[in-house]
């Protein structure tokens, strides 16, 4: 089990080079705002998996159409790099999961919530039979992950206990399908397309996919900015953005329905860098456990996440939770995600 000083320790070691790095290179891990005329420079940074569509197609649509803000989108290949590059302000929007927003908070990190684009969109690969599961390891991309938090509530469901008939690593997005074929370990939990590239490559190894129910497809996920961004000065530019990435929230969602995701699989080449016919496929798999949408996240569901890690020794003192969601925009349909039941309350 990880403590918070155990993770605190394991960022410094990541943060403090790079933050060398990126203040030689940029300068701007305390700077305001920058602008261009009138319109703000949003630097936002990305992981590419199927959850962040939304950041990608909304920059490729509306780019050039921008008038109160100046777009630039950043890569990471991991989890860990991205909440790096945000915490030296690095970048300036990201979405990331809720426990390493809540870790950041408990870290004095400046933090806001501006809402979610998406639910689900995570399967697990085992190699084992559930009645085989002990002393089995599972790969996640992060301690602080969506994926870590739902591994142990869909297990828990198959009578399986943490830390003892399992034990659960972190597994860098780009070293899974190495871990995997090295038998390094048993399975993991990640978010698409990358679940789909391990069935792909290695499906003829003794491996199945085990689909997690609906009632796990919640909100995790959700777009963090920084504090110094939401002020009279950057309201316009900051609306604008995330007008534009609701937006694609809606047509995404559409073009699954109808298209089979085809222009997503298409675009994603530029931004992410997966084959077409490979990301269409993880786009297929995940349809009916995950969705598309804009949605604002209730106080009630950052307390229950803030409880669940302090259950795990995540988070020793939450923190100011109260200041953390912001609302710019209404959600769709005027309703909010519900913690209790992964649904949405009227």
């Amino acid at each position: 089990m990880l403590s918070g000083k155990t993770r605190k320790n394991g960022l410094k070691k990541i943060i403090i080079p790079l933050l060398l790095v990126l203040m030689c290179a940029f300068s701007v891990s305390a700077s305001p705002p920058v602008f261009h005329g009138k319109k703000m420079l949003l630097r936002v940074g990305y992981v590419p998996i199927v959850t962040q569509l939304p950041l990608i197609m909304s920059f490729d649509r509306d780019r050039f159409a921008y008038q109160y803000v100046d777009v630039k989108l950043v890569k990471y290949h991991s989890l860990t790099a991205l909440e790096a590059a945000f915490r030296i302000s690095a970048v300036d929007v990201a979405m990331l999961p809720l426990p390493i927003i809540l870790a950041m908070n408990e870290d004095s990190i400046d933090v806001r919530i501006i809402g979610s684009t998406s639910r689900g969109g995570s399967r697990l690969f085992v190699r084992k039979k559930y009645s085989d599961f002990k002393s089995a390891i599972i790969g996640v991309p992060d301690l602080y992950s969506n994926e870590h938090f739902q591994l142990i509530h869909f297990l828990a469901g198959k009578y399986l206990k943490y830390g003892t008939d399992y034990k659960v690593i972190n597994i860098p997005l780009q070293s899974l399908l190495n871990d995997l074929t090295q038998e390094k370990i048993d399975g993991a939990f990640f978010p698409e397309p990358y679940p789909t590239l391990a069935l792909d490559r290695l499906g003829a190894v003794n491996g199945t996919v085990a689909e997690l129910s609906k009632q796990y497809s919640v909100v995790y996920s959700v777009l963090a900015i920084k504090g110094n961004l939401l002020t009279d000065q950057c309201r316009n530019g900051v609306r604008e953005w995330l007008e534009s990435v609701k937006s694609a929230t809606f047509r995404i969602a559409e073009s699954l329905s109808f298209f089979g995701g085809e222009q997503e699989a298409v675009t994603q080449m530029r931004y992410f860098g997966f084959d077409r016919d490979l990301f269409r496929k993880s786009l297929k798999a995940i349809r009916e456990g995950s969705s598309f949408r804009f949605e604002n996240i209730s106080m009630s569901f950052v307390h229950h996440i803030s409880r669940d890690m302090q259950r795990l020794q995540l988070l020793a003192v939450p923190g100011d939770l109260n200041r953390l969601p912001v609302q710019i925009l209404q959600p769709d349909k005027g309703r909010a995600m519900s913690h209790e039941t992964g649904k949405h309350k009227d």
